[in-house]
């Protein structure tokens, strides 16, 4: 599945593939907010080793896109929206649940990326990444909710992938909210996948970046789906790509970037030193 959608802001490019698994459970919306002239990116990773992991993915992006939409259109801020298009995703995971219940223990990840001339804001829960490549390196923006941080002392019997948080219907455990707008500029990619693009390291999704034959979004998106794929890691997981890439003439300042960027830094190494709680296996 191959997506492109273009606005005088930037270029969208979305690519998936199935990998070695039996279902495709991630699931990924792009939405123009015309009113605000942002774009929308929302993706989910349904859990896979649970029941209905692809219903799930497919119910969160699909809830979420619609209730922010919605809340924008009625004025909400952009933290009042964020968080109830979080909550109504996960109260109709809930309510399948409830009808359904050969879909009970279904769960996913999320994560949003709101892209305006302002900059980038976004909520995530779970694993799936934010990324951002510039100047020849790739820097992780959002929270890991897994184990992965940890080391495998500090894990004991626990997998790295465990998740600490997840929509699965009941409490959020853990929400990454970034509302203060980070500079995307000229030159910049954002990157918004789900895990199944951990099968090549950063320093390859760097490399690949900077030789891809066309500089333009669809084909570097295409390219770093080749690669996962051309790594043939036993049992590739599902992976999803969606790269944003500014135009030149609506691109915001990159002024800040590095301050910025450099603080979260340190706030996501904090985090991740306490991170606890193992809330749900994705596998």
């Amino acid at each position: 599945m191959e997506t492109s959608l273009q606005s005088d802001l930037g270029t969208v490019y979305a690519a998936t593939i199935q990998g070695a698994r039996n279902q495709q459970q991630d699931a990924v919306r792009i939405r123009w907010l015309t009113d605000e002239a942002a774009w929308l990116i929302v993706l989910a990773d349904g859990m896979g080793g649970h029941a209905a992991g692809d219903l799930a993915s497919k119910i969160a992006v699909d809830s979420f896109v619609g209730a922010f939409a919605s809340m924008r259109e009625g004025d909400a801020g952009l933290e009042e929206s964020f968080r109830s298009a979080l909550d109504d995703a996960n109260a109709r995971i809930a309510a399948v649940q409830s009808a359904r219940p050969e879909t009970r223990g279904m769960g996913t990840t999320l994560v949003a990326a709101h892209i305006s001339g302002q900059g980038l804001r976004w909520v995530s829960v779970g694993d799936s990444l934010l990324m951002i490549y510039r100047d020849g390196a790739v820097a992780h923006l959002n929270e890991d909710h897994s184990l992965r941080s940890l080391s495998a002392e500090a894990r004991g019997d626990a997998a790295a992938n465990m998740l600490t948080s997840a929509l699965s219907g009941g409490p959020i455990h853990k929400i990454d909210l970034h509302l203060d707008p980070l500079p995307v500029g000229v030159g910049d990619l954002l990157i918004v996948a789900s895990d199944g693009v951990l099968s090549i390291t950063d320093e390859q999704i760097a490399g690949v970046l900077s030789s891809a034959p066309v500089v333009e979004v669809g084909a570097m998106t295409e390219a770093l789906i080749d690669s996962v794929n051309l790594a043939e890691k036993p049992h590739q997981d599902n992976c999803t790509i969606a790269m944003f890439s500014p135009s030149a003439e609506r691109a915001p300042t990159r002024s800040r970037f590095k301050v910025i960027l450099g603080g979260m830094l340190v706030l996501a190494a904090l985090g991740a030193a306490a991170a606890f709680a193992v809330h749900r296996l994705y596998f």
